[in-house]
């Protein structure tokens, strides 16, 4: 009998081997300025929005530089999933400053990416991904980052996803206290009313060894069709950084 680890696995999905499946990776990163608040691990340290009815994204910088034909970033792409949680994308021609409002009509957004930038190779400013409402802020992408990190996922319609690992750095930063830091992992189906989020794994990080601390998480997560996933940390000190990353394979159910 061959035995294959999670890593060989997801060598083997992200290559092309493994008919009906999909690779994925999830970043995320977040800066703590407020301790012992909750957040999901995303550049906009806040709680991405799930909402229950699809919307429109708008985008918009703070620099007149990151627009179609300027020296920062030009064009970004929106992947996600529509009303019927089937995965779609989307090509945003930013506008500088000016708002610029998409097409397409996303429930959730997975991943924000910049595709082809002028002379500075990246963004300029802040880029903010915005629903109808646009205090709900779906993702941010940081100056000179050209991606926003976002450690949230929901499993598509039709498929089964499996969480094969999770790694994280935590960092402290000038000023901030030698923090402990709890990373969860919460689960929850879709088009329930009022269901609680399940927690998968819950693994706290003592850092007051190290400025720097690297872990490992569990793994052997499954999650069926319609399953919101979020990362969350919790820092019980402000000027704390997370890296995050988790390794996500996506089969036909």
């Amino acid at each position: 009998m061959t035995f294959i680890t999670n890593k060989d696995y997801f060598h083997e999905v992200s290559s092309g081997r493994v008919a009906g499946s999909t690779a994925d990776i999830l970043t995320g990163f977040s800066f703590a300025a407020i301790p012992d608040v909750v957040y999901d691990i995303t550049d906009v340290a806040a709680d991405v929005p799930r909402p229950s009815v699809a919307e429109t994204m708008t985008v918009v910088s703070s620099s007149t530089a990151d627009d179609d034909g300027n020296t920062g970033m030009r064009t970004i792409v929106l992947r996600g999933l529509d009303v019927n949680f089937v995965e779609v994308t989307e090509l945003i021609t930013l506008d500088g400053t000016s708002s610029v409002v998409g097409a397409v009509s996303f429930i959730r957004i997975h991943e924000i990416i910049g595709i082809t930038a002028g002379s500075l190779l990246t963004n300029d400013g802040i880029i903010v991904i915005q629903g109808t409402d646009t205090s709900d802020v779906y993702g941010t992408i940081l100056p000179g980052i050209s991606v926003a990190r976002i450690a949230t996922r929901t499993i598509p319609a039709g498929k089964t996803g499996r969480v094969l690992g999770s790694t994280w750095d935590v960092t402290r930063q000038s000023g901030g206290a030698m923090p402990k830091i709890a990373v969860v992992a919460l689960l929850k189906t879709t088009g329930t009313p009022n269901s609680p989020w399940i927690n998968a794994f819950n693994t706290t990080i003592d850092s007051s060894v190290a400025n720097v601390t690297s872990i490992e998480g569990p793994t052997g997560i499954t999650l069926p069709e319609k399953t919101d996933l979020r990362f969350t940390w919790q820092p019980d000190t402000k000027n704390v950084i997370i890296n995050f990353r988790s390794w996500l394979v996506l089969e036909d159910a």
